[in-house]
């Protein structure tokens, strides 16, 4: 190679590189369109009846909570959210938030449009009386919602309503912006692997290759015979069963626990596994992925990782066995199956062996 075009080249793939790495740093970084719900009680057109509200997360972003003068004069609750709780009597009512108590008088005689009003957000939480007085309650956040519920029979409740505004931090579709860095990752990416492709690392004398391909066939027969005969994972269950509800609903969430909150960005193999089961649900069908990942796994190794740091031993029958018997003795135990173990030393070792071979002289432009 002549040195002008070794130096462009050299120039090109520092570029590259300096563009994945700080693509890769801002992309964090990157804003986000977040789903904001609303939940209005009582539902239009509806009476006002008690009633659970499974918000996620359980402190909604905003609460607005309007209490007519004639419901807070009831005796007994006039709402209770979980985490806010208004009980009234024949002197006025109360208000007990998060464990603090304000007072809530209601004037006499009781005025055509009297009502309190709870405006609460993540700064604080303002109480608006009803003869108009304010007390702000600085720090306090919107109280926790699991429900609504009364003992005021509908009539008695006309005009007692809830409104909140719920986002969720995880339930987000990506900006321009960010579509554009992820874009910018990959081109980068393939940039640098074709750079890499066109380098001419030295030669080394090769034993028999005949020998080396028989340490691979053994390596792969023994990942497939343990797919087959292998123990199920006490999570396969339910990493299958979270598979086939994003299959169902297209939402990567717990099934079991946290009334299905998402779990992004942790659920990424739940979505590759979610085709298959629509397919079927049989252990051997869905450990193919994990199997298929064992033996990429294998070949990254072998030729990638020991290739770029023990080039003059990777091609060894001694070296090529002792590495088989490291990788099954961490693999069998512990990445089969449908957990995320597997996806991700595929990524690791993929990601050691690049690094491993840019940091040679040749990638260097040496």
């Amino acid at each position: 190679m002549r040195p002008l075009e070794l130096r462009h080249r050299t120039w090109l793939a520092l570029l590259v590189g300096l563009t994945g790495v700080v693509s890769g740093l801002v992309l964090p970084f990157a804003p986000v369109v977040t789903q904001t719900t609303s939940l209005v009680w009582p539902a239009p057109g509806q009476p006002t009846v008690s009633t659970t509200a499974l918000v996620v997360p359980y402190r909604p972003q905003q609460l607005t909570v309007s209490l007519p003068c004639s419901a807070l004069r009831g005796p007994g609750t006039v709402l209770d959210t979980g985490g806010l709780s208004v009980t009234g009597d024949n002197d006025g009512a109360k208000l007990v938030l998060d464990g603090r108590d304000v007072q809530l008088p209601v004037p006499d005689p009781t005025a055509a449009d009297c009502r309190a009003r709870i405006e609460a957000a993540d700064a604080g939480t303002s109480v608006i009386q009803a003869d108009g007085r304010v007390t702000y309650l600085a720090g306090q956040p919107a109280p926790r919602v699991f429900g609504m519920r009364t003992d005021l029979d509908p009539a008695a409740a006309a005009g007692l309503s809830v409104s909140a505004v719920i986002t969720g931090p995880f339930a987000t579709t990506p900006t321009t912006l960010k579509t554009v860095l992820v874009a910018v990752q990959v081109l980068s990416a393939v940039a640098a692997l074709v750079l890499l492709g066109t380098i001419r690392l030295p030669r080394f004398r090769r034993p028999r290759w005949h020998r080396l391909w028989l340490i691979d066939l053994a390596v792969i027969a023994t990942f497939c015979a343990w797919a087959v005969i292998g123990p199920l994972a006490v999570d396969d269950g339910w990493a299958t069963m979270i598979a086939r509800n994003v299959a169902a609903t297209g939402d990567p969430g717990n099934y079991y626990r946290w009334w299905n909150a998402a779990e992004v960005p942790f659920a990424f193999s739940q979505h590759l596994l979610a085709p298959l089961t629509e397919i079927s649900i049989a252990p051997l069908w869905m450990r193919v992925p994990s199997t298929v990942l064992a033996v990429a796994t294998w070949f990254v190794l072998t030729r990638g990782v020991l290739g770029a740091a023990l080039p003059a031993l990777a091609t060894t029958a001694r070296m090529r066995l002792l590495a088989a018997l490291c990788l099954l003795a961490a693999w069998l135990p512990f990445d089969l199956g449908t957990r995320p173990e597997a996806f991700v030393a595929v990524g690791l070792t993929t990601a050691l062996a690049i690094a491993w071979r840019a940091r040679g002289p040749a990638a260097l432009g040496g």
